[in-house]
């Protein structure tokens, strides 16, 4: 029984990959994978450092464009399917004496997304008129809304404008928001499983509509990231909290008392 709990743990091991150089032991004695990719989510681990550009490192489209000036201690970014982008960040102030909770958000969607529409416009085709085109017409009308796709994503931000609205808050917050979201992306588990007889098999589930939420926080030298479609469990809950603290802050009703309560 020895010999085949030590052979799973290798198999464990190897299966989740590799952790990176100065990818901090979790207290238990755990490391964080260097990368975890499923059909919901992606989860990796790089360096905490800026490169040629004066970009942080590994932030990718609107990560960058929200954040990419440095690496805040905790990040939240949403990409709702029919609705602005906004996120959220908490990092030390100027005078390093008190935590700032920055929320953004694309303050122009509605307007950018309209004019894109009516400069790239995109052919819709119903599924039975879709399946009644000869092959040659399906390939021309799917390039030709790929290049429509392309071509409005590649405008996206060059029309967006951020809206960025900061307020301080408690150590005591940031810690736990901080806590709440290492923990989170620590432990997310990549697939569901599903025992069986024979043991277990893994339930794989594709979405493709929905909200994409990405998590970031620092650890010792390193940046956890984690992107999840439709996140679900603690994830989902914390996913709540942050669009929750983040409207609040726009509106200018925030109550830190409640997210303590709320995160007891």
């Amino acid at each position: 029984m020895v010999k085949i709990s030590l052979l799973l743990s290798a198999i464990a091991l190897c299966a989740f990959g590799r952790a990176v150089a100065g990818n901090p032991d979790w207290p238990d004695g755990r490391r964080l994978p260097e990368r975890i990719e499923t059909t919901r989510l992606t989860r990796t681990v790089g360096p905490n450092r800026m490169d040629a550009s004066d970009s942080v490192v590994g932030k990718q489209r609107l990560d960058r464009w929200f954040f990419g000036d440095f690496n805040a201690r905790v990040e939240y970014l949403l990409e709702p399917l029919f609705s602005e982008t906004f996120g959220g960040r908490i990092y030390r102030g100027a005078t390093d004496t008190a935590y700032v909770l920055e929320v953004k958000r694309v303050a122009n969607y509605k307007e950018v997304e309209e004019q894109l529409q009516k400069e790239f416009p995109r052919v819709g085709t119903s599924v039975t008129d879709f399946a009644g085109l000869s092959a040659q017409e399906q390939q021309t009308r799917l390039a030709h809304n790929r290049k429509m796709r392309r071509a409005m994503a590649a405008e996206r931000l060059k029309r967006y404008w951020i809206e960025t609205h900061s307020i301080p808050i408690s150590d005591r917050l940031a810690d736990r928001l901080y806590t709440a979201a290492k923990e989170g992306v620590f432990n997310v588990k990549p697939e569901k499983k599903r025992y069986t007889e024979d043991g277990y098999e893994i339930i794989t589930t594709k979405i493709c509509d929905g909200d994409v939420a990405t998590f970031r926080c620092v650890v010792d030298d390193a940046v956890w990231t984690l992107r999840y479609h439709e996140p679900e469990g603690r994830l989902k809950t914390l996913s709540d909290l942050f669009r929750a603290m983040i409207a609040d802050v726009g509106a200018g009703t925030f109550d830190e008392a409640k997210y303590l309560d709320a995160l007891e």
